[in-house]
């Protein structure tokens, strides 16, 4: 089983340096604010970014530029009688479990930052993303917010990992010719990566902008 998963890493690897040495990607990712970095998290899970997830966050962004901690975004959630209400008036999005998931991982990192160190929210987030696992996913316990949620927004904070969505988990098994599952495909492409000295958070969004057709972050 060891050799197996040695052979399907290093497919992986020859291919990431056959097509995304040269990839390069442009010094944003992530929004640098708590706020726009959970919503972008839970608003992309299964939703197309550019079309979807872009246009409402930036005007989320346009119409709230005070909201820039996780507590000044429950404050505006609760402004509203329900999280539906919130998520229609202020994201155009008519989904209430997506609200309640929202909502939940609001919460989940206003508790988490707490017990890390740094001066602001935002530096602590960053910390906690860079110190935890894709297994710890597990333990958030927010309904709709799996390991692809929870892997994503721990790059958006910083972190050099990978998240499982359809476009990585695709990419690997075509890859190595068979099906693996999500902390699997985690494996492969970060020990990949750093055999061949790339960025995961780069591969990662090599391999997606490539299978998405989204250009928008190449240089």
């Amino acid at each position: 089983m060891y050799m197996e998963m040695e052979q399907d890493i290093d497919k992986v690897a020859i291919l990431l340096k056959a097509r995304f040495k040269d990839v390069k990607l442009k010094d944003n990712f992530g929004w640098k604010c708590p706020p726009l970095d959970v919503l972008d998290a839970v608003l992309s899970l299964n939703r197309r970014y550019e079309a979807f997830v872009l246009p409402r966050l930036y005007a989320f962004k346009r119409r709230n530029p005070g909201v820039q901690k996780l507590s000044q975004l429950m404050d505006l959630i609760n402004k509203y009688p329900s999280p539906l209400l919130f998520s229609m008036q202020e994201l155009n999005y008519r989904d209430e479990s997506r609200a309640k998931t929202i909502i939940g991982v609001v919460n989940y990192c206003i508790d988490v930052q707490s017990s890390y160190p740094g001066e602001t929210e935002l530096e602590r987030l960053e910390v906690w993303a860079k110190s935890v696992k894709p297994v710890d996913a597990y333990a958030v316990g927010v309904k709709g917010f799996g390991i692809a949620g929870f892997q994503y927004l721990r790059m958006l904070l910083g972190a050099q990992t990978t998240k499982p969505d359809v476009h990585i988990i695709g990419f690997i098994n075509e890859t190595i010719g068979k099906t693996v599952n999500q902390e699997t495909a985690i494996e492969i492409l970060e020990k990949a990566a750093e055999m061949v000295n790339l960025p995961v958070r780069l591969v990662d969004n090599a391999v997606w902008q490539e299978r998405s057709q989204y250009k928008s972050l190449y240089d």
